[in-house]
């Protein structure tokens, strides 16, 4: 049993846990629930057990994100105790073929599969009767395959630092 709300899951798991929430004490006549929007619409009834609340995520889950609360009643009043976000995997046992790249990472991809073969089409442009095609300059393919390397850094937690030089 987890002592937090987990920020993942994988689709299909079963996940329990116990959150002991300051102030809201089941023996005080607290009751909990886990509420759960994103992919799709759950709620979870907390179980007292002592002093926390025993919750156990849906194995039924649809992949995405999701948005949680933990919602705390006692007679006529209401609280929002703890919130937070979960983001359910893709469990590879349900799919026969996967794609685990960002959108970042298939962009460059693709722009890295244009620069390569550019070696071979040194065109710009060209017009067929009356269809144009236009191709991106190799410079601004550049740019922008310098732009998705810096966020796909960024997403691997691998920004870089950049020294400034100052006068004193």
């Amino acid at each position: 049993m987890l002592p937090s709300i987990p920020k993942q899951i994988y689709r299909g798991s079963s996940v329990s846990c116990s959150l002991a929430l300051d102030g809201y004490l089941p023996s005080e006549g607290w009751a909990a629930t886990l509420i759960l929007r994103g992919g799709a619409k759950h709620d979870v009834e907390g179980v007292a057990n002592g002093d926390s609340f025993d919750f156990s995520l849906p194995v039924d889950m649809a992949v995405g994100r999701y948005w949680w609360q933990v919602i705390v009643l006692r007679e006529s009043e209401q609280q929002v105790a703890l919130n937070g976000e979960l983001v359910v995997m893709v469990n590879l046992l349900d799919v026969e073929t996967f794609d685990g790249r960002t959108e970042a990472e298939i962009a460059l991809d693709a722009i890295n599969a244009v620069l390569a073969n550019r070696a071979t089409k040194d065109q710009q442009s060209y017009k067929i009767k009356d269809r144009e095609l236009q191709r991106m300059s190799v410079a601004d393919l550049l740019k922008l395959r310098s732009f998705f390397v810096s966020r796909i850094n960024k997403q691997r937690g691998k920004g870089g630092i950049r020294s400034i030089g100052v006068r004193l």
